[in-house]
């Protein structure tokens, strides 16, 4: 027992030849190497930190509503239209309850083209005014996913680190199914 081996403090264990890391520059001063050694532990620092940084706290949502006849369909009752349109209010309700700082545009797409029904936005009672109105609005044509996506684009050019773009992509309802050529 009285022959326990030597062993170093903890705190003793770092400070051990660390004249061997300073190296004196042309006038005979070690500030570079300190200021180097600081440097390397701030860049250290930062990098560990930076991991904690929450990107895309701030979302904008593009919703592509389809504008097509057979959203003039009356399975659903009054037709496909209106209930999908009575939906998506309820969505904006919500999604601005639980995401206060971000934004929606709305897009309809009918006769192949894409509209915009509203600019992105952060204000729910907007977008909710201009769902009630569309109720109204004639359903014909033919979709285009492409063009939807160049207009939701074209709205958000440039999207910051803090920011995330999402463009959900749309259902189409048809009556009737659509079987491609084997």
């Amino acid at each position: 027992m009285d022959e326990e081996p030597e062993r170093t403090k903890r705190w003793e264990g770092g400070y051990e030849r660390t004249w061997e890391i300073l190296k004196e520059d042309e006038s005979g001063s070690p500030k570079a190497t300190i200021e180097d050694i600081l440097f390397k532990a701030k860049r250290k620092r930062v990098f560990e930190h930076r991991g904690q940084v929450r990107l895309g706290m701030m979302c904008h949502l593009y919703v592509v509503v389809d504008g097509l006849r057979t959203m003039e369909d009356q399975d659903l009752k009054p037709n496909r239209l209106t209930c999908t349109l009575k939906l998506l209010e309820y969505f904006v309700e919500e999604y601005f309850d639980q995401n206060p700082i971000s934004q929606i545009g709305i897009i309809v797409i009918k006769s192949k083209r894409a509209e915009k029904l509203t600019e992105l936005s952060g204000n729910p009672r907007k977008h909710i005014a201009s769902l009630k109105k569309a109720v109204d609005m004639t359903c014909h044509g033919e979709p285009s996913l492409y063009n939807s996506l160049s207009i939701a684009l074209s709205m958000n050019q440039e999207v910051g680190l803090h920011q995330t773009l999402n463009l959900p992509a749309p259902c189409y309802w048809t009556s009737q199914p659509y079987y491609p050529e084997l």
